[in-house]
């Protein structure tokens, strides 16, 4: 029983790691930890400065959000495969990226997400 609480636990913690790996750069995990850090500090705003910190650190990750969303690009992406392909043996193929936005964009990466590496519970047993 307390397996599966710990496979349960397993599965959720190894989500929200996929998760804010895919969404947040360097510089968002280091405002996200300093957020963290400073809100534990900051909890007796009378005995510590750091609650300012807090608050501060928070505007900028609701304006980092907010101009992130308001300033999302638009894509299309095709995937040219090859017409066979066998089992076992690697293929290479090419993408094709198109912007559907006047705007330049600049340092792009198309990053394909594999299947999900997790076990399952009865592996995990």
């Amino acid at each position: 029983m307390l397996k599966r609480y710990v496979y349960r636990f397993y599965r959720w913690l190894s989500a929200m790691n996929f998760w804010l790996r895919q969404r947040f750069t360097p510089a968002g995990f280091l405002v996200l930890w300093a957020v963290i850090i400073s809100g534990a500090i900051g909890l007796d705003t009378s005995f510590t400065a750091a609650y300012q910190i807090f608050w501060f650190l928070i505007c900028i990750f609701v304006l980092s959000v907010a101009w992130g969303l308001l300033a999302r690009g638009r894509f299309s992406v095709t995937r040219n495969l090859p017409r066979f392909g066998t089992v076992g043996i690697p293929i290479t193929y090419s993408v094709t990226l198109d912007n559907e936005t006047r705007r330049e964009q600049r340092d792009l990466s198309v990053s394909e997400l594999a299947p999900d590496p997790r076990p399952t519970l009865a592996q995990f047993l």
